[in-house]
């Protein structure tokens, strides 16, 4: 086994924090929970909340679909809440911050479920969202974050399942933004408008991969809080040239923003690796491959600088041949939900510092108080890592933790120096120095150094 000595004084490098960014908005909603998941629009989910709050996220992201609300053309207008009251309350009950993904047209309002409305004035979208975030801004919802469809940048109407068709119509799309923005803030100086989570794949023709470009160039198109795109690992090919994996998606969104003169709180709403998919995908679709790129994922999420990550999804889809949920549909867990929780319970809250990568050792430390704690892993050969430490602990993702003592057997430089070593693999880890108070007793620690170590 081939490994390459890698040594990474973690306790003395500099920080390196990612800039501030300002939304548009002067009034700031409450503070968006880092960690999210994507729940269906569905009342059954609501058997899920208490799972989903066990693994450790805070924010919950949902449809809300406005044929389902207003399905017949009157005057004035009927909507029909029964659902989503149900849904969102039990949400805001079990303590969730809720994302809202509106979508889905009237077929009287609009001859598409995903794109421009041409069969009524725009103003009828308008009013509905106004009802929406009237009823849903306050007790006993609190719904302060609003996105106006999902990857907009879809450019098939057959393929309205995406929740977003307006890739031919950036221009219309942008002037949505423009009143949507007055309108909601009207109703909720509070409220955060949220652009339509991004795809920007190129994908034969499914997606305009310069929407953004188009929708930022056109009159309202900058009406908007906080930004928002998509990441899945199999099109990683495409970004790589701008950084690691979903870093690079990151760094190029922002940069169409700095184009643009904007810089925004990015966000994103849509990551997931499926644990069971088509063979024709030619993916490393497994339970294991999923566990490790959700920590992986989250930790590069927090490199990047974003302000909220949402895992999708909770539960696997049984009519989606993919399953990207952290639990089965029979509703037992997958190891990415223990991945998850293992994350959120040792990294939660920890301010992210610096990235200490050394080639395709990927290194990533959070500040832990008087001690630093660094995710690391190292997806192709196994390579050796040292700490300037005493001991250490090592978290694997499945939560189990186990010390390497320095001049210990397991101490791969096999000298009691003042430096720990240890193997770094595929499956990621948590790790961060032993404090004094931890260290065996002398009948434990001490023969090491008589058997010979140095």
């Amino acid at each position: 086994m081939k490994r390459a000595l890698i040594l990474i004084a973690v306790l003395v490098l500099g920080a390196v924090l990612p800039p501030a960014e300002s939304g548009t908005s002067a009034i700031q909603a409450p503070a968006l929970p880092f960690y999210g998941i994507q729940f269906r629009d569905i009342l059954s989910q609501r058997d899920l909340l208490g799972p989903a709050g066990e693994v450790g996220a805070g924010l919950i992201r949902v449809n809300l679909r406005w044929a389902e609300v207003e399905p017949a053309n009157t005057n004035p207008s009927t909507y029909i809440w029964d659902k989503y009251d149900a849904l969102f309350g039990a949400m805001a009950q079990a303590g969730f911050a809720i994302m809202v993904t509106v979508r889905d047209n009237p077929n009287w309002a609009a001859t598409t479920p995903c794109g421009p409305i041409d069969k009524v004035p725009v103003g009828r979208l308008v009013s509905f969202l106004q009802a929406a975030v009237t009823r849903y801004s306050g007790a006993p919802y609190h719904i302060k974050y609003w996105e106006l469809y999902n990857e907009p940048d879809n450019q098939r109407p057959d393929m309205h399942q995406q929740g977003g068709c307006w890739g031919a119509y950036p221009a219309q799309y942008a002037a949505l933004l423009g009143q949507v923005y007055p309108a909601v803030k009207a109703v909720d100086p509070q409220a955060q408008m949220v652009f339509g989570g991004l795809a920007m794949e190129l994908l034969d023709d499914y997606f305009n991969h310069m929407f953004l470009n188009q929708v930022l160039a056109s009159p309202g198109g900058k009406q908007f809080d906080m930004m928002n795109f998509h990441y899945y690992r199999a099109f990683h090919w495409r970004w790589d040239p701008f950084g690691r994996d979903l870093i690079g998606k990151t760094a190029y969104v922002r940069g169409v923003l700095a184009q643009a003169g904007l810089q925004k709180p990015i966000i994103l709403t849509e990551v997931g690796y499926p644990s069971d998919g088509p063979a024709e995908d030619r993916q490393d679709y497994s339970e294991e491959a999923s566990s490790r790129y959700l920590v992986q994922a989250h930790a590069r999420a927090h490199a990047a600088g974003l302000r909220a990550i949402v895992w999708f999804e909770m539960m696997d889809d049984p009519n989606d041949p993919r399953k990207y949920g952290l639990l089965r549909a029979d509703g037992s867990a997958k190891p990415s939900y223990t991945a998850y929780q293992t994350f959120t319970r040792e990294l939660a809250g920890l301010q992210y510092l610096r990235d200490v990568s050394q080639g395709t050792l990927e290194a990533y430390v959070f500040g832990a108080g008087g001690r630093e704690k660094t995710v690391c892993w190292s997806e192709t050969v196994t390579q050796t890592m040292s700490m300037p430490a005493p001991g250490v602990w090592l978290v694997d993702k499945g939560g189990r933790r186990s010390g390497v003592l320095d001049g210990s057997p397991e101490d791969l430089d096999g000298r009691r120096d003042g430096v720990t070593s240890f193997p770094v693999g595929p499956d990621p880890r948590i790790v961060y120095p032993l404090e004094l108070a931890e260290l065996p007793g002398p009948a434990l620690y001490l023969p090491r150094m008589y058997r010979g170590a140095r």
